[in-house]
This record gives structure tokens, C-alpha cells and sequence, in this order.
């Protein structure tokens, strides 16, 4: 672990004792799904970076799907605000927002393993 990380190391083990104790099977969907949009979120931004450069590709966009991407926010803090408002407000600025969702999709991950085993 590095420095950084040391750094929110007893503001997240809070985190995820409390979100341990809120955990149930909506709950965890919410933050998988909120995990995907995030990672689906970060593979499109580096889609565009690689794709940007080359300028048939700006002229197709620009006819064809410019204008008609949905938008909206894909953060764990919003997630958590709409689960518990109390947890949200304990710890949206404890623990930064992608340590956060990591932590989090683990304990959803795990939850969802425990109680609900392939077969």
C-alpha cells in the first residue's frame, strides 16, 4: 500500500464497516451497477482520446452521434446519497470518490458471493 493510500486508511476501514452494516441485496446491485457505468464511463473517454486524432473519425461523429449521448453523473457519492443519506453525509469528503467506489464494489462483490453462491 502505498503512501497515498495510507493516508485514508482509517477513514475507509469506517466506510466499510458502515456500509457493511447497510448491506443488502438492492444495495449491492446499486453500487455494481454504478462500478460498471464507471469503468463503461472511463473505456468511452479513452475511446475518444485514441479515436480524436484522426479526423474522418471527428467528421462521422460530429454527423452522426453528436448530440445524442445520454449524460449524467456515475459517482458512488450519488449512489450512496440516494441508498443512506446519513452514510453519504459521514463520509463524502473522508475518503476520495475512487478509493471510495472501489471499496465499496468489494463489499457489494462479496456480499453478493456469500449470499447468493453459483451452483
Amino acid at each position: 500500500m502505498s503512501w497515498k493510500h495510507k493516508k485514508w486508511q482509517k477513514n475507509r476501514k469506517v466506510l466499510k464497516r458502515d456500509l457493511r452494516l447497510i448491506m443488502d441485496t438492492p444495495t449491492a446491485m446499486a453500487i455494481i451497477k454504478t462500478y460498471s457505468a464507471y469503468q463503461h464511463r472511463t473505456h468511452i473517454y479513452k475511446f475518444w482520446a485514441i479515436m480524436g486524432k484522426h479526423k474522418a473519425f471527428q467528421e462521422e461523429y460530429n454527423r452522426e452521434l453528436f448530440g445524442k449521448m445520454l449524460t449524467g453523473s456515475d459517482g458512488i457519492w450519488q449512489t450512496l446519497y440516494f441508498i443512506n443519506k446519513d452514510l453519504h453525509a459521514a463520509h463524502i469528503r473522508q475518503v476520495p470518490e475512487r478509493l471510495a467506489l472501489g471499496d465499496a464494489y468489494g463489499i457489494a462483490k462479496r456480499y453478493m458471493h456469500l449470499n447468493f453462491p453459483r451452483q
